[in-house]
């Protein structure tokens, strides 16, 4: 399927809607928020992660329409194109073995269960990547958890100090080829609150397959993204490396996550009293998890420390 500008889009490194051609079938990957699909973009394979939650409104493409232009994914985009220009530029000169290079967003077209209407879905396109989320990757074989865990935190450390917060760290945000992580989708916190709220449509009913990594301060206050907010959801990603389980793993829905949260229970809560965290090794991650979950988030051990602890 090839989606085709009716005008000229932004720069190339922005909006690449209309460079995409997508491969036939299914979603390589779907789950509760996103589908997955693979594309060619200018030559390059790319994999294209659909934000379902995330769409252009009816509002916007009827004002568009009477606008008398009838691409209002392209209106919209020219709407923020002064907003986004400067974070966009962040975003691809993001140079780092540890994070998965951008090359811009588009936006995916699908029928409006509720209207029929086609609708535009928010989506981030990066290369794409052989080996599979972190998650699938430690499930599957024995891994070294040393390697992988500096690997992440050495990338997120690297977003920090280029000013950018992730937002949405969590295991299927990390993909791993040959044994290195590369932390995906720090766009999607730097590029969606930038875009004009009347032009957007933003679903947050159904099931969350977010909620799990994110800090209490979020959950519980929602409180925007912070860079210690970023290293609590780091200590969940290394307890799941440890472990191969996801953080509360004991609560079946995002209630009963939230009320732990609500009790100050720490993700470990259940697995510390089954001594998961024993002795050597696993017993410094433990610490470093530790560290990063105090729900005071100045508390929280400084990303540059937990870097050093993992060398």
């Amino acid at each position: 399927m090839n989606i085709v500008d009716e005008q000229p889009g932004l720069p190339y490194s922005c909006d690449v809607t209309g460079h995409l051609v997508f491969e036939e079938g299914h979603p390589l990957k779907a789950s509760a928020q996103v589908d997955l699909h693979s594309a060619s973009l200018e030559g390059e394979m790319v994999m294209v992660k659909v934000i379902r939650s995330i769409s252009v409104s009816n509002d916007a493409r009827r004002k568009s329409a009477e606008a008398g232009n009838l691409n209002s994914r392209h209106t919209m985009t020219l709407i923020c194109e002064q907003k986004i220009a400067r974070e966009v530029d962040k975003l691809t000169a993001l140079k780092h073995v540890n994070v998965l290079p951008y090359r811009g967003f588009c936006f995916y077209p699908t029928a409006s269960p509720e209207s029929g209407r086609n609708t535009w879905l928010f989506s981030v396109v990066s290369p794409k990547v052989q080996g599979g989320t972190l998650s699938e990757y430690v499930r599957n074989q024995d891994v070294d958890h040393l390697i992988l865990a500096s690997g992440v935190a050495d990338g997120l450390n690297y977003l920090h100090k280029q000013g950018i917060v992730h937002g949405a760290l969590k295991s299927s945000n990390i993909f791993v080829q040959d044994n290195v992580p590369k932390l995906a989708e720090p766009s999607l916190n730097v590029l969606t609150p930038l875009l004009p709220s009347d032009s957007l449509s933003l679903t947050t009913d159904g099931p969350s397959d977010t909620l799990r990594w994110m800090a209490p301060e979020q959950v519980l206050s929602n409180s925007d993204p912070t860079v210690e907010a970023d290293i609590w959801a780091f200590g969940c990603i290394l307890m799941e490396l440890l472990t191969k389980v996801v953080p509360y793993a004991e609560c079946k829905v995002d209630a009963q996550v939230m009320l732990r949260m609500e009790e100050k229970k720490a993700p470990t809560s259940l697995l510390v009293d089954l001594g998961v965290f024993g002795s050597g090794l696993d017993l410094e991650f433990g610490k470093i998890c530790t560290g990063c979950w105090h729900f005071d988030p100045q508390a929280r051990s400084p990303l540059g420390v937990i870097v050093k602890a993992l060398k």
